[in-house]
């Protein structure tokens, strides 16, 4: 399966680009012109330059100089005159070395002499994972930096001399999928082998295997200069004027002339030595030292030095991560106690989002979905801003500039409201987003080897699925079913249910009924407590959105329609590459054993129908089950089919079983194949 099908809106095919002509978006389609199809495609957030990307790394001055030089000389040669000088450019090494502060400093030199064609800087974090945005944002950005590829139609020939330019790719690694990891290098080496793009190519990412061996492979090697970045004493000298550099600003930052030296020499040697070569580590000792107190800096810095003394207790055998680890233990421990369980709240549900539609954490979803209050939000991040970021709203809501009233709720607009993505970022958005500082405290959080010391994963993790259970008795038990609608079993108004309100029925409306989990195959089924006013909030959500649904989570790509009773949902081809048939019969056994589900028959005892899906979930071709959620009037009926051969899945989740099977038995597979896509609102 090709995993860049899904980059539905540009195509990089030998010396041609092409913009399809399917593409929906939010544009004028009859006045719309290539480079503003492009935009609507793309991720202006992973640019060198982007706004979003101040909190990125970028190399102290006189750091890391030799790796800057050779960098910037190998991307302003032209291809032609140095033959020497190979088109593509590998910096590939461990986490915490520094990789992304050197593509940062390189691009933007680049870009400030004219030499850069685009760049994109991919993280884990919203949607610079997305790999189908990709190509699209490297045209966008050509487009408005050449005027070559300004005119951008329906299809662009590069075929006329044009200047030479470099394309940074920065932590290829992060990139969601590891297939298209491999098919994005092959589709740069098909260009470089061709010679049908005047580009040179240079990607900085971890030294993971499928990249590695793709490098590797005879017909993308002869092109590739490969430089390891390791982690090496070598560069202590760099790091050392790194630390007192960022000391110098801590004070200058307070307007603080000290009469002593600060920190003394032998404290540095001591950060300097446990960093080991790790930049990660510097950088966050600095963070932490900074935000934690305006006049209590100094000592957190004799915290962090004791940490370093002290005998390894917990790592017997030193890594090159355990002083980074160590760091990081201790910036979880000093959270204060009473705000800790909500901390590890906050950061299961951030490490969750790998179902997520690609942005990051909405504080207004998860403080309300957890039930933490703006102030304990605040006090988490005042005391983890060396390890995650906060970004404020971009925005907010008026009635001016939006045909809603605030006043009302989401659902009880007048009849021709309806929802939009720009829509849904500014409500997702409400409260502002947080997401991780570096990668590497992920790690850290998810090897117990690592962080047991700081937290319990696994005893967390328990308490945080019973945790959202009762939140979600909470908003279930505020609502009664009335007819085909939810409403609140009292007179008050949604900001009375919610842990951090924003005054606006409109926007309070939309997040609690947010806070109905989707029906979905996974852990999250653990947190419903009323499957069938689930459903019926999908409902509501799918006829406000105009076929519009980003509360899919089992089916995040996948295309949704709502009836009066019935959720009819599908995966097709194009989307299945995230979907492990192994991995969903897991999840089904996993939910079985805890009783969340159980098969169902209309016609046959339970027993029976447990024998019949037995049967077909592991008969050879076409394979289909049919399950009650939930229990008594709580229950809505499930019914799945998966095609390996036809590449697809369908579903549906009904709250009424004879309405969904007439529809289901009319309209036949058509139900599925019309089903709109996201991309179609």
């Amino acid at each position: 399966m090709d995993p860049l099908k899904g980059a539905h809106d540009f195509i990089i095919n030998c010396s041609e680009f092409i913009a399809p002509q399917n593409i929906h978006q939010s544009i004028n389609a009859s006045s719309a012109t290539g480079v503003d199809i492009l935009l609507g495609a793309s991720t202006p957030e992973a640019a060198v330059d982007s706004g979003e990307r101040v909190h990125d790394p970028s190399c102290y001055p006189g750091t890391r100089e030799q790796y800057i030089q050779d960098i910037i000389e190998w991307a302003s040669t032209t291809l032609n005159n140095d033959s020497n000088r190979l088109p593509i450019y590998w910096m590939h090494g461990p986490a915490g070395v520094g990789k992304s502060a050197i593509a940062q400093t390189c691009a933007q030199k680049l870009k400030d002499s004219g030499h850069l064609g685009a760049a994109f800087f991919f993280s884990i974090s919203g949607r610079r994972n997305d790999h189908t945005r990709f190509f699209p944002t490297i045209a966008h950005q050509l487009s408005t930096v050449l005027a070559d590829y300004r005119e951008i139609g329906a299809e662009v020939s590069l075929g006329k001399e044009v200047l030479t330019r470099s394309i940074f790719i920065d932590g290829l690694d992060e990139c969601e999928c590891k297939e298209a990891q491999v098919e994005i290098i092959k589709i740069i080496a098909g260009s470089v082998s061709e010679e049908s793009t005047p580009f040179r190519w240079a990607v900085f990412s971890r030294a993971e295997p499928q990249i590695i061996s793709t490098f590797e492979l005879s017909h993308i090697f002869p092109y590739c200069s490969s430089v390891l970045l390791p982690i090496s004493r070598n560069t202590d000298h760099d790091i050392e004027r790194y630390l007192r550099g960022g000391f110098r600003n801590i004070l200058l930052r307070r307007n603080l002339v000290l009469h002593s030296t600060w920190p003394p020499d032998e404290d540095i040697k001591k950060l300097v030595d446990a960093a080991a070569g790790l930049f990660a580590y510097a950088s966050t000792v600095l963070r932490y030292i900074d935000v934690r107190s305006v006049s209590r800096f100094q000592e957190t810095l004799q915290n962090v030095l004791e940490i370093i003394v002290q005998p390894r207790s917990h790592q017997p055998e030193k890594t090159p991560f355990s002083d980074l680890d160590r760091l990081y233990t201790l910036i979880m421990q000093r959270v204060p106690e009473d705000i800790r369980p909500s901390m590890h709240l906050l950061f299961h549900s951030m490490l969750s989002l790998d179902w997520y539609d690609g942005r990051r954490e909405s504080v207004a979803v998860v403080c309300n979905a957890l039930g933490i209050s703006e102030a304990t939000f605040q006090c988490i991040y005042n005391h983890l801003r060396a390890v995650i970021v906060f970004y404020e709203p971009p925005c907010l809501f008026n009635s001016g500039d939006m045909d809603i009233d605030l006043a009302r709720s989401f659902f009880e607009q007048g009849s021709s409201f309806k929802s939009s993505p720009l829509l849904e970022t500014k409500l997702h958005e409400v409260h502002g987003t947080t997401w991780f500082l570096h990668k590497s405290f992920c790690d850290f959080l998810l090897d117990p080897s690592r962080s047991s010391a700081a937290w319990d994963l696994d005893g967390s993790k328990k308490k945080y699925f019973q945790h959202c259970f009762r939140r979600s008795q909470h908003y279930s038990s505020s609502y009664v079913i009335k007819g085909s609608c939810l409403a609140t079993n009292t007179n008050r108004s949604s900001d009375t249910f919610l842990s951090w309100a924003q005054d606006s029925e409109f926007v309070d409306s939309h997040v609690i009924f947010g806070r109905f989990p989707s029906t979905s195959v996974d852990q999250s089924f653990l947190m419903v407590s009323d499957h069938r006013k689930s459903v019926i909030a999908d409902l509501m959500f799918g006829k406000r959105r105009d076929k519009l649904s980003i509360r899919e989570r089992t089916l995040p790509l996948g295309r949704f329609e709502s009836f009066e009773s019935t959720v009819f949902r599908s995966i097709q081809s194009e989307d299945l590459r995230a979907f492990e048939y192994a991995n969903f019969l897991r999840s089904l056994t996993y939910l079985i054993e805890y009783g969340v589900i159980r098969s169902y028959h209309f016609k046959l005892p339970s027993a029976v129908a447990a024998v019949n899906n037995l049967f077909f979930i592991h008969k050879p071709g076409k394979k289909r089950g049919l399950y009650e959620l939930g229990r008594g009037e709580k229950s809505v009926i499930w019914y799945w089919e998966f095609d390996a051969k036809k590449q697809y899945f369908h579903d549906f989740v009904t709250v009424d079983f004879t309405e969904a099977m007439g529809i289901y038995k009319s309209e036949g597979p058509k139900i599925w194949e019309n089903l709109p896509s996201p991309d179609d609102a």
